[in-house]
């Protein structure tokens, strides 16, 4: 599923990254479904607000796409974002400029452990089976300081049981990997982490979103 984006050099990039190289492709992303967008950035808000950060944390954004979610980091200082595609890392600068942006591998990480006091991973688990959904979460947990807030798809929602429904009855295999509660509160707590809040959009919706905290402070 991994192959190097179109014009870049960068390993590791998903193929949900480098579509967006598709010319027009991240401007419409980025003005799409703004309904979604508020709800989901109401699910950032709520667990934001559980996060004991200080003033001037570092805060990353992996992925950040078009930026919608710098938005809401952006009062803090110290906010970071990167991206895999060079045209959503575009349509970012674009939205709020000022941010220091990097183009990157999500599941190699350019910050030495623990150098950030928090890493928001919106709307990405679901590109990967869950092998690599796990790697990815120590890829966060290890650069990570104090939390990860993180999103997946619930196993127990209409759009993952009509999925499932296609796959196995029309032989139309899914592109999105759900991810049971449970497995991912599990990959945190092996690498350190408690979960502290968890939130969804709604009991038949896909996204759900957690808020990790690492057991002890860290030193």
């Amino acid at each position: 599923m991994n192959r190097t984006a179109p014009g870049g050099d960068t390993p590791g990039i998903p193929d949900s990254a480098s579509r967006y190289e598709v010319e027009g492709r991240a401007t419409r992303y980025r003005d799409r479904n703004p309904a979604r967008a508020r709800r989901e950035a109401l699910l950032c808000r709520r667990l934001l607000a559980r996060a004991a950060l200080p003033e001037k944390a570092r805060l990353l954004d992996a992925p950040c796409g078009a930026g919608r979610h710098l938005d809401l980091l952006g009062t803090r200082g110290g906010v970071l974002g990167l991206d895999a595609s060079p045209s959503m890392l575009a349509e970012a600068r674009e939205r709020v400029p000022g941010i220091p942006l990097l183009r990157g591998d999500l599941f190699r990480l350019p910050f030495g452990d623990r150098s950030l006091d928090m890493v928001l991973c919106f709307r990405v688990l679901h590109h990967y089976p869950i092998e690599r959904q796990a790697d990815l979460c120590r890829e966060l947990s290890r650069v990570a300081a104090r939390y990860v807030l993180v999103t997946a798809f619930h196993p127990f929602s209409a759009h993952h049981l009509t999925r499932r429904f296609r796959a196995t009855f029309l032989g139309k295999p899914s592109s999105r990997f759900a991810t049971p509660p449970r497995f991912l509160s599990a990959w945190f707590r092996r690498e350190g982490w408690n979960l502290t809040a968890r939130t969804r959009e709604g009991p038949l919706r896909d996204l759900y979103a957690c808020l990790y905290e690492r057991f002890a402070s860290p030193p």
